[in-house]
């Protein structure tokens, strides 16, 4: 028998973790790709149908429970902190070409140092995925405020 000792440091075995999953996330598209269907699922439901049970089938949930708790338990926070640092608005101080007027800024724009440095423990703690779903989710919510309430045009007396 063989005997190999070696060992890893945490980075190494993080990186180790996400080539792995990347392998296999690349296998299942490339195995999907395959059977996707040509048509319209208007004009062909019953392919469409066919190929959804086989991406289910071939797709078993591979996430751990502890991993589904953690992304229930920082959605929502991470949600806000996106809307903040994203909003034009902080307590009625308009924001100008990306700079704050008044108020206390962090790394992030809109956010304090404490809330900066949440955003980026958050961001390394969640999976890229999580991260892109809940950072559109919060950019629509930001839109659709900005759409119901227009922020008005700031004036700017002239110098002498």
């Amino acid at each position: 028998p063989i005997s190999w000792d070696f060992s890893l440091r945490p980075h190494q075995f993080k990186q180790y973790i996400l080539l792995r999953t990347a392998i296999q996330r690349q296998q299942r598209f490339d195995t999907m790709l395959r059977q996707r269907p040509t048509e319209s699922p208007k004009q062909n439901p019953k392919a469409w149908w066919e190929y959804v049970i086989c991406c289910v089938i071939a797709r078993p949930n591979s996430r751990p429970w502890k991993d589904v708790q953690i992304l229930c338990r920082n959605r929502k926070r991470y949600i806000e902190l996106v809307k903040k640092k994203n909003d034009t608005r902080i307590s009625g101080d308009l924001v100008m070409s990306g700079s704050v007027m008044a108020g206390p800024n962090g790394f992030h724009g809109n956010l304090t140092n404490a809330e900066s440095a949440e955003l980026l423990s958050m961001e390394e703690l969640l999976p890229q995925e999580a991260l892109q779903a809940f950072h559109l989710i919060a950019l629509r919510q930001v839109y659709e405020s900005r759409k119901a309430k227009p922020v008005a045009p700031v004036a700017v007396a002239p110098s002498s």
